[in-house]
């Protein structure tokens, strides 16, 4: 049934004002009031009540005859349904004007808000209003600060609303996502094309509808801020009750249109929403369509693109959902907490559910939490992602002859001797792909040899460039070539350790031998390398080399800092020769210390000078504390102590160029080999959760596994780990 109660009108109304009301007295009364102030009069008020129960009618009729504009009145008995759309369809079909201004029952006229929108008419057939204190995050308009505003003339200051930045932008392709029907205006040749879809009967989608069928349509949608309302409304945008009938309208919506924009602003509208809201409710998408299920699993999306995903053990079934919002974020921090609670029979299938989803974000370029995850797995005690680090050792052969090096010095009695490839590239590259999905960072290419004399090495670098892994390369500097560039260019973090340890040529070749150009050959890699730093402005690309320190070269560490810093190198790492036992004549003796001693505070004072990085203080420091030992493998000075605990295996990972898989650089704490099973299936072997349960436990160096720990390269990490746990 429809009441009309209505004044004779001016048959030159420019614009038509359109006011759905519900149960709304005494703020409808605020905002035809407001609208009664207006500098321009050229306008007619049209109210159509939804089925109010109040006093609506009676305060409208009331104010008919006395009313300085043209005011109408239409009751529509739609108490059963949401028919916002229906009355605004029914108040443009009586509307006389030429422009339909749409304000909602909470709005607050702004003194020239007629004006500003017949100005920017002028030129705009479709004008989005800005909408004062409309927000989930900024406070609301006080009622009665803006009934002394529109009674009083007292000022008002404008409160943002949660569209705010779009006002920046006249017109934006995404403006129908944030087509609110609380107040716009358009041309009423153009609306009577498209009316609002009374099918939608839930609250929310109708407005959105609109918008995108007008966007469709190919006319322009303006975000014009001066034409300015306040709202009155201190209730919430969203509640519970407004959220589930939301997650049906936006089923329907894309029922309707079946469009892949649709479907990602649905789940940005429900993911955006606040959780208290949301409570355990998931937007799935099956069977080509929208369904909305009950989920341990809780998703929050805001307003800056990251996402919080409390990750429950329905994984498998919001999946799909994860994988869709993912062009609706740029980054994500997954709580798995939940771990912890699964039992041993699905936590596999979980954990690989949740590899492959690692893989979609990544392939994505969306930044993940990996190392929490990591922390978070090893707090509850179960591995969910593979080491921070992993090193790959795919081959075994060497270039040149350093007498410091363990393997293929000239100074060994028995030579070293080894069949390539070690490990070949189908393998390297399957080792790769698993490292990816399992959240594995940084991959280490150092090898038991030279890396770049491979004839894998190219397509090795290029696979992680592929995978966007950051890169630590260790190479000696002298096998570089131009098309190493290319995927080194590629990679967003890239970390280059060249071995370098002398100053002049001839000290070079005492310690490298090789080819009689190799020196030469490093300075050219570096000077390539600093060449290709230069051209990477948006990302991390650092170049270090090492200085092994031996008697050979120990009194031209001076002359070396200038020569690197003139190059254009970032760091670099001085160490004491710790070679074979055959190696002990290189060493530097316990009375050449002093001397070594003076040359490494004055090459300090170089490179302090230089903005050049070093580690020179903490030689001086070990020499200070005379750390001059020998032990069972080392002769030498050697800054390395014996770990307490071993918690390595949680970070790092070596495969050595035999396929073997070590929690440890050194290669002491073996645990099986790639070549026989898969990196990852070792990873989450019952073998490494002994190993690991073992080293957290204390090692024991009485038993085979650990009894070639003496000192460790890591012991830095294992007491950090264990100060950690202990604060926890």
């Amino acid at each position: 049934m429809v009441h009309n109660f209505s004044k004779s009108i001016n048959s030159n109304i420019l614009i038509s004002v359109v006011i759905p009301t519900f149960n709304a007295q005494e703020r409808l009364s605020l905002l035809l009031k407001s609208l009664e102030n207006q500098s321009n009069k050229n306008f007619e008020v049209i109210v159509v009540d939804d089925g109010s129960t109040d006093q609506t009618s009676n305060a409208v009729t009331q104010l008919i005859e006395s009313y300085s504009v043209p005011l109408h009145y239409y009751y529509l008995d739609n108490t059963d349904i949401f028919g916002t759309g229906i009355a605004r369809n029914h108040g443009a079909k009586h509307a006389r004007g030429r422009i339909l201004l749409f304000l909602d029952q909470d709005c607050v006229a702004k003194k020239n808000l007629i004006q500003k929108h017949i100005d920017h008419h002028n030129s705009k057939d479709i004008i989005l209003g800005y909408y004062s204190g409309y927000s989930y995050d900024f406070s609301s308009h006080d009622f009665m600060e803006l009934k002394n505003y529109v009674h009083n003339n007292r000022p008002v200051s404008t409160i943002k609303e949660f569209r705010d930045p779009l006002f920046l932008d006249d017109q934006s392709s995404d403006a129908w996502k944030c087509f609110i029907s609380a107040h716009f205006s358009i041309k009423t040749d153009i609306f009577c094309k498209y009316y609002f879809d009374e099918s939608f009967t839930q609250w929310g989608c109708e407005d959105i509808d609109l918008g995108y069928r007008i966007y469709k349509g190919g006319s322009g949608i303006h975000f014009v801020k001066e034409c300015i309302v306040y709202n009155s409304s201190n209730e919430p945008i969203i509640s519970k009750i407004k959220f589930r009938s939301l997650s049906e309208s936006l089923s329907n919506l894309y029922q309707k249109h079946q469009a892949e924009n649709i479907k990602l602003y649905c789940y940005e509208r429900f993911y955006n929403t606040p959780l208290k809201y949301r409570s355990s409710l998931q937007l799935i998408f099956k069977n080509n369509k929208f369904d909305v299920i009950s989920s341990q699993t809780k998703i929050i999306i805001n307003k800056n693109r990251h996402s919080l995903i409390m990750l429950g053990p329905d994984l498998m079934d919001i999946y799909s959902t994860i994988e869709d919002i993912t062009s609706l974020i740029t980054s994500v921090h997954f709580d798995v907490g939940i771990i912890k609670k699964l039992r041993k029979s699905i936590l596999t299938d979980f954990i690989n559910i949740f590899h492959v989803l690692i893989k979609v974000l990544r392939d994505k370029k969306i930044n993940i939490n990996l190392d929490d995850i990591r922390k978070q797995g090893f707090l509850i005690g179960t591995r969910i992602i593979g080491p921070k680090l992993l090193i790959l050792d795919f081959y075994n052969l060497c270039n040149v002859q350093c007498l410091f090096c363990s393997i293929f010095t000239p100074l060994k009695n028995k030579k070293t001797k080894y069949t390539p490839p070690a490990i070949d590239l189908p393998l390297a590259q399957q080792i790769l792909d698993q490292a990816y999905e399992m959240g594995v960072e940084t991959i280490r290419i150092s090898s038991e040899g030279e890396p770049l004399l491979s004839p894998e090495a190219l397509p090795i670098l290029q696979h992680i460039a592929d995978k966007d892994f950051n890169l630590e390369l260790l190479t000696n500097g002298t096998l570089l070539k131009k098309e190493h560039l290319v995927p080194l260019s590629k990679i967003s973090r890239v970390s280059i350790l060249v071995n370098f340890s002398a100053a002049k040529k001839s000290t070079y070749h005492s310690i490298y031998g090789g080819a009689a150009d190799n020196y030469d050959l490093v300075l050219k890699s570096l000077s390539m390398l600093i060449r290709l730093q230069k051209t990477k402005f948006n990302k991390s690309f650092v170049i270090n080399t090492t200085y092994i320190i031996t008697k050979l070269n120990y009194h031209e560490i001076s002359d070396y800092i200038l020569i690197v810093k003139n190059l254009g190198v970032d760091h670099v790492y001085f160490k004491f020769a710790l070679p074979h036992q055959e190696g002990s004549e290189i060493l530097v003796s316990a009375e050449e210390i002093p001397q070594l001693k003076n040359e490494l505070i004055n090459a300090e004072s170089q490179a302090v000078k230089r903005s050049l990085g070093t580690n020179i203080n903490n030689l001086l420091r070990d020499i200070d504390n005379k750390r001059y030992k020998t032990t069972k493998d080392t002769l030498g000075l050697d800054p390395y102590q014996p770990s307490k605990h071993c918690y390595n295996g949680w970070f790092f990972g070596r495969i050595n160029s035999s396929g073997d898989y070590y929690i440890c650089c050194r290669g002491t704490v073996p645990v099986n080999n790639v070549k026989k099973v898969s990196f990852k299936n070792i990873y989450f072997s019952k073998r490494m959760n002994v190993i690991l349960a073992e080293g957290a436990a204390g090692i024991d160096q009485k038993k085979k596994m650990w009894s070639k720990c003496n000192f460790c390269y890591h012991l830095k990490t294992n007491t950090d780990t264990r100060k950690w746990i202990d604060n926890k």
